[in-house]
Parts: C-alpha cells; sequence; structure tokens
C-alpha cells in the first residue's frame, strides 16, 4: 500500500516546528506588551492614598468630619471660633513670645479646605537658636503623616518636583513651603519647624 505524504515522518516533523514557532511568536510578543507598560515615561501612576488624607486629622478636624462638628471639636481644643470660617487660640508660655494659633475652615458645594497656622507675636523669628528648637511635639505627628503621604513611596524624580526637603527635628517640609496640588482634586501645603507652621489639605469633592 502507498504510504501518503500525510503518514510521512517529514509531514510529522514539519507540523511540530510551525507548533514551536508559534509558540515563540507568542512569548516574545507577551514580553514586548510587558515592557511596553513598564517602559520610561510609560509607567503607571500608583493610587494616591486619598482615604488617608480625608483622615488626617488637624487639631482633631479632618477632611472628613461633619461640618456641624468641627466647632464643638475645636472648642475643646481650646479654639475661639471668631469668625464663620476661623477658629483661633492664644499661648504664652512663662518667659516666652506668645503663640497664635489659627485655623481655616472653608466648605463648599466642591471643596474643602482646612488650614493650620502658628505663629509667635513680634514679627519674624531670626534667631538661629529659635530656628533650630525641635518641632512642637503636637504638630510632629500631623507633619510626619502629610510628609509621609507626599513624599514617600514616589520616584526620585517626583520627590525633587515637590522640593522634598529631608525630615530633621527642627524642620519638615515640601515645595519649600508653598501651597502644592499634587492631582486635580487634592491640594496639601507643609512647612514646619518652631518657631512658625502652616499645614493645609484640601479635597475637591
Amino acid at each position: 500500500m502507498k504510504t501518503t505524504y500525510f503518514k510521512t515522518p517529514y509531514y510529522w516533523r514539519h507540523r511540530f516546528l510551525v507548533a514551536i514557532q508559534f509558540t515563540v511568536l507568542i512569548l516574545v510578543l507577551l514580553m514586548y506588551s510587558s515592557s511596553a507598560i513598564t517602559a520610561p515615561g510609560a509607567k503607571a501612576e500608583e493610587p494616591f492614598d486619598l482615604p488617608r488624607l480625608l483622615s488626617i486629622e488637624i487639631e482633631g478636624v479632618s477632611l472628613g468630619t461633619p461640618l456641624k462638628a468641627i466647632p464643638d471639636i475645636l472648642e475643646k481644643q481650646d479654639f475661639t471660633q471668631t469668625g464663620s470660617t476661623t477658629f483661633t487660640k492664644r499661648n504664652q508660655p512663662p518667659g516666652q513670645r506668645r503663640s497664635i494659633y489659627r485655623i481655616e475652615v472653608k466648605d463648599t458645594d466642591s471643596m474643602r479646605n482646612i488650614t493650620y497656622h502658628r505663629g509667635q507675636s513680634g514679627g519674624r523669628v531670626k534667631s538661629s537658636a529659635l530656628q533650630e528648637k525641635p518641632i512642637l511635639a503636637d504638630e510632629v505627628e500631623m507633619a510626619k503623616v502629610l510628609y509621609e503621604l507626599v513624599c514617600v513611596g514616589i520616584t526620585a524624580q517626583e520627590q525633587s518636583e515637590r522640593s522634598c526637603s529631608p525630615v530633621t527635628a527642627s524642620h519638615i517640609s515640601f515645595n519649600q513651603g508653598e501651597f502644592l496640588r499634587i492631582r486635580e482634586d487634592v491640594g496639601v501645603q507643609l512647612s514646619v519647624s518652631a518657631t512658625a507652621t502652616i499645614i493645609a489639605v484640601e479635597y475637591s469633592k
């Protein structure tokens, strides 16, 4: 009986080689797709931890705190409401300049902003000794949480763009203390020292 082409060793060897070539082609395409996704300039942005931002407390108040509850919370922290959106308190340790604290809460249908200021009476403090004093204990935690959210776990290039200064015992800041919008719906500000502090968080609803 005559042997057909489809039963010859050549036929099966040919099919085996075609199958190997097809498999190699698929693997090459998968590797190319993977490299394209992770290539410089095409890296997917890490998701921003919005729940953590909303939970950051400034004197017991966060972006997620119900608006009606804010006055009572700040009153327990010795703040007095001096305007529709402003709360202040003053503190003067013996032999030291008076510290003036101010919290501003702005809330609209589209945005909420909480800004915390602390300064000292009598103008700008120029003494290098005072500027090197440790940050106030009750501001350290607030500052570190916000700094980590903005400056930790990102690339060196992003740290440079956000001007993330090294954290020291006497100073924590980013963006040279100026307001920084890190995405369309999130803005932050941080500059903390023993003599003056500003901390702000903003979220567009």
